[in-house]
């Protein structure tokens, strides 16, 4: 059963090669104005983005 199902492809490596030294997240869009924020927000949304 093993030895069929191989033949018929099951067993495929599908994972994809990850770049190396590469950041693998996608990009984040900016939505918010941040001419229009308080300093405090600004502060959260830094916060929140550090790694």
């Amino acid at each position: 059963m093993v030895a069929s199902a191989e033949k018929k492809g099951l067993f495929v490596n599908l994972r994809q090669e990850q770049p190396v030294s590469q950041a693998t997240n996608p990009a984040k869009t900016q939505t918010v104005d941040l001419d229009q924020l308080t300093p405090l927000q600004l502060l959260k949304i830094g916060y929140s983005q550090r790694a």
